[in-house]
């Protein structure tokens, strides 16, 4: 995955309580963008969630007209996910970006049950995210 800052919602943003992310993207003049390749959309903690009670974190992508929020539509979001599951280099959101995205993006995380004490997040828009997994090879080699 190659990141570009300014696509970036958070990077490496503490999260401990429910918050907007630290920054929002301006797609500019407000437009139907159309169709196109899809623009995918990635959160990944880049350190472990911790907390004395039992947390949950919700993502929400969120979008409005207004740099400000105040009339914001939520356009996704995960379902809760437990602290157990929230270790660094869990990714937690992704997806391609919904339709019906007006001018202003960002996300919205969402601390359920208990505070955590601890935990980062990246998250941004990326044209490609790394999806390769790995296996072991299977070849078995003798004699050298």
């Amino acid at each position: 995955m190659i990141f570009d800052k300014q696509n970036l919602f958070s990077n490496d943003q503490a999260v401990t309580n429910s918050q907007a992310s630290t920054n929002y993207i301006d797609l500019g003049v407000s437009r139907d963008i159309g169709n196109g390749t899809p623009i995918e959309v990635f959160a990944i903690m880049t350190a472990a969630a911790q907390s004395a009670g039992a947390s949950t974190l919700v993502a929400a992508i969120e979008t409005d007209t207004q740099s400000s929020f105040a009339t914001k539509v939520t356009l996704a979001q995960t379902s809760a996910i437990a602290k157990a599951s929230l270790v660094q280099g869990f990714e937690f959101l992704k997806m391609k970006l919904p339709q019906g995205v007006q001018r202003y993006v960002q996300l919205s995380y969402t601390i359920g049950t208990a505070d955590l004490t601890a935990g980062t997040i990246r998250a941004g828009l990326v044209l490609d995210r790394q999806a390769q997994a790995h296996y072991a090879s299977g070849l078995n080699v003798s004699g050298f």
